[in-house]
């Protein structure tokens, strides 16, 4: 099995570039002299699922994988800029036969990696590609246990087989003793808030080291939001920190925020230059100028999308920071966790006896499972355990 990177800032440079991109944060500039530590890159814009609350399905952007080459070029230029890479975006990065070598070229820079996948292309010989690459965090995100609502919501997706997917994967990763870090994510709607509640507690029983209950983002309706999502409470409701915290990469290279599965508003492309200039493009410039000016109509003129994203309200952004010195006292320096929350990164030895206290009580949480879901999704005993070639 492959040697994980660990989470923790190495050298001066690292923690200098951390120290300077909090102080960037806690006092916002148009022109950015930390890069981003953490980057999201887009495998593929092709899924599987027509999920109801996702762009993917109304997106008018070519449907293609990156290619390998793209990738590699990425990665050269985060080197020593970037901590940590998000593989997923717009599309299901599993259904790019080359995923593989995309983790294990990240792992081979030094990146630390972490995979969001819908789990429906997990058989067991992709698994255990998966548990020997360098991978560092897979997130599973499975909506409801239930099988009519998921489905209703996962369109082409099988509750049945999902789920034994995933249960499975936790099998392999007990037996083939990997510390890849499992999280669970559950996409809230008006479909499943009903049955959360009771859904999350069985969840808790299984070995995730993290289970996280996402509002939805909007990037399906931007069209047809009236007013802009202002959260109303907050210090100042023109406020977004998307612009100084994270960038995404699409398949073709093509910088722009995350969440802009259009690319309506493009800040640059990797190949025309560094990263540092991409992060400091004219267009982003611009609007991080605009969202600084406070002014709503400045913000339309420069990103019409912007101002129709519920994305800051979502995720609780605003610009009243913690402040420099208890951003510091908080976080400490060891990895660019400030405004990555949500994001668990490593196991306290609590949390290591927990996993193993649920691990020793799996088979009975799976037929708990089952007794609420009306479904088998008991692993199988025999596992194949030769690995599928990285590009298949």
């Amino acid at each position: 099995m492959k040697r994980q990177n660990d989470q923790k800032l190495h050298g001066i440079k690292e923690k200098f570039n951390y120290l300077r991109y909090l102080w960037e944060l806690n006092h916002p500039k148009t022109t950015l002299a930390s890069p981003p530590p953490l980057v999201t890159i887009e495998p593929t814009t092709l899924c599987n699922l027509k999920c109801t609350y996702c762009a993917t399905g109304t997106m008018t952007r070519e449907k293609r994988h990156m290619e390998i080459e793209m990738f590699e070029s990425i990665i050269k230029k985060l080197e020593g800029q970037t901590r940590v890479i998000y593989l997923g975006d717009a599309g299901e990065p599993l259904t790019n036969p080359k995923i593989c070598d995309f983790i294990n070229i990240a792992s081979e820079a030094g990146l630390y990696v972490v995979l969001f996948t819908n789990a429906t292309r997990l058989n067991p010989k992709r698994v255990i590609s998966i548990l020997e690459s360098g991978l560092n965090v897979i997130e599973f995100s499975v909506d409801s246990i239930h099988k009519e609502t998921y489905e209703s919501i996962r369109l082409n997706g099988r509750a049945p087989k999902v789920w034994k997917n995933v249960l499975r994967f936790l099998q392999l990763k007990k037996e083939m003793n990997s510390p890849i870090i499992t999280r669970m994510r559950v996409v809230k709607s008006e479909s499943n808030q009903h049955l959360i509640d009771r859904e999350i507690k069985i969840l808790d029983t299984l070995p995730f080291d993290e289970i996280r209950i996402s509002n939805y983002l909007n990037n399906k309706g931007w069209e047809d939001a009236l007013e802009y999502h202002d959260g109303r409470n907050s210090p100042n409701a023109l406020w977004c920190i998307m612009p100084w915290k994270e960038p995404g990469f699409g398949v073709d290279g093509t910088v722009r925020c995350p969440v802009d599965f259009n690319h309506a508003y493009n800040y640059a492309n990797i190949e025309d230059g560094s990263l540092m200039d991409a992060w400091n493009s004219p267009n982003l410039v611009k609007l991080r100028a605009a969202f600084l000016s406070g002014d709503l109509e400045q913000l339309k003129q420069v990103n019409d999308i912007c101002w129709r994203c519920n994305c800051r309200t979502k995720y609780g952004y605003n610009n009243a920071t913690d402040g420099l010195v208890q951003a510091i006292l908080k976080y400490g320096i060891d990895f660019p966790d400030y405004y990555f929350g949500y994001l668990n990164f490593s196991r306290s030895p609590e949390e290591e006896a927990s996993l193993e206290s649920k691990y020793a009580n799996f088979d009975e949480s799976v037929r708990k499972f089952e007794a609420y879901a009306g479904y088998k999704v008991t692993p199988l005993k025999k596992e194949p355990r030769q690995a599928i070639p990285v590009t298949a």
